[in-house]
């Protein structure tokens, strides 16, 4: 259990900070569309779509950071070890990508799905 509260630590220090919303925001206001379209910011799709995208990868990095907290805690018995943080614990010490952190509940896909733990952190 010390190796993966380790292993959950030294990762959760890998993690990048996290993307505040208003401050990505104004940067893509202030994005140009293509050369011969007049609209700016939000309007235009590529815009648009580097918008949704942050956001999603805003929403992973949290879960990522929720997750790995909640492992190093529960090893410590500050919070309660329930099924999902131990089969998330086991996850980590095999170097495989929790389920949690590529799933949501009803078992739709959020976010990329990589072989191993450590692609995730390179």
């Amino acid at each position: 259990d010390e190796i993966v509260k380790e292993q959950a630590l030294d990762l959760l220090s890998k993690m990048p900070a996290d993307f505040i919303e208003e401050e990505y925001r104004s940067q893509i206001l202030k994005l140009r569309g293509p050369p011969r379209l007049e609209e700016r910011g939000l309007l235009v799709p590529l815009n648009m779509f580097l918008f949704q995208e942050l956001q999603r990868l805003q929403s992973i990095i949290a879960i990522v950071r929720s997750n790995l907290t909640a492992i190093a805690m529960a090893i410590e018995g500050t919070v309660v070890m329930t099924a999902d943080l131990l089969e998330d614990l086991n996850s980590v010490f095999d170097g495989r990508v929790p389920k949690r952190w590529t799933h949501d509940a009803s078992g739709a896909e959020i976010s990329w799905l990589l072989p191993n733990i450590g692609s995730w952190f390179t």
